[in-house]
């Protein structure tokens, strides 16, 4: 990489973490743990400027550097962020002579994995772990 390329990397990288980090929100008031940030505007800023390869590197460093800087999201959400971008990344930017779209199966095959694991794996520590508390705390009231 030219040091240039370099340079314009690591900019939209801090200003996609700055953003990401200063302007958050949630998407639906229900849901508060869907937030919204417009870090990713940057990132792909950066991929039609210098390329899908560079595009998904800057995605994998932002997540990694987000979710160690902030913790917002947990490593499901920095999981997340990374699984989706590419997808998003590669449905925008590929001249598809035959209009496939590979980006949005992509996306679904990927993020269908991900939501199976995370219910096969994560929701039933979670139920054990509200459970044991709601335990604790009966045990303490009486």
């Amino acid at each position: 990489m030219k040091s240039i390329k370099i340079t314009n990397v690591s900019m939209l990288i801090a200003l996609s973490i700055v953003a990401g980090y200063f302007i958050h929100f949630p998407i639906l008031p229900q849901a508060p743990f869907l937030l919204y940030d417009p870090g990713n505007v940057f990132l792909l800023i950066g991929s039609f400027k210098l390329g899908q390869k560079i595009g998904v590197l800057m995605c994998f460093i932002t997540v990694i550097l987000f979710a160690l800087i902030t913790g917002q999201g947990g490593p499901y959400g920095a999981l997340m962020n990374f699984v989706v971008f590419p997808g998003s990344d590669y449905m925008y930017m590929v001249n598809d002579p035959l209009e496939l779209n590979i980006g949005i199966p992509y996306q679904l095959i990927l993020l269908t994995i991900l939501v199976v694991y995370t219910f096969i794996f994560y929701v039933p520590s979670l139920i054990k772990l509200i459970v044991s508390k709601h335990k604790n705390r009966k045990l303490k009231v009486s």
